[in-house]
């Protein structure tokens, strides 16, 4: 059986991958942003990457779980209750992390932020000492 792969290491990696990106994008237009506002703008991007991403896996367990609903009235019934359900909605009812995403998101964004921008200092300061 498969089953739709969320990977933590991944969806951490994915915003850290982001946030470089923001920089050297930010590099390559040469533009005079501060490091207070890229971080910010990494703080934003981060932030919805995660809490997104957390509310689309959210939906596709909640259409997986429907699609076992064969006569469509809302109640899955022992004849329709298979194995491949009971994983499906032990997934979708069983999962605290998804409820505080909002939290935690926050918490991680804001200290992917602080470590993007804390780079971005030592980048200038690298680049005066020069």
């Amino acid at each position: 059986m498969w089953v739709f792969p969320c990977y933590p290491l991944t969806m951490l990696l994915f915003p850290v991958i982001l946030s470089l990106l923001i920089c050297f994008a930010a590099r390559i237009a040469k533009s005079k942003s501060s490091d207070i506002k890229l971080a910010l703008i990494n703080f934003i991007v981060v932030y919805l990457l995660i809490v997104m991403s957390v509310y689309v896996y959210d939906f596709y367990l909640q259409y997986k779980v429907s699609t076992f609903d064969l006569n469509g009235d809302g109640v899955i019934s022992n004849t329709e209750s298979i194995p491949e359900y009971l994983e499906y909605s032990s997934r979708l009812t069983n999962d605290v992390g998804r409820n505080f995403a909002p939290i935690t998101g926050f918490i991680f964004a804001f200290s992917c932020s602080v470590f993007f921008y804390l780079l971005l200092r030592l980048r200038k300061m690298g680049a005066h000492k020069s």
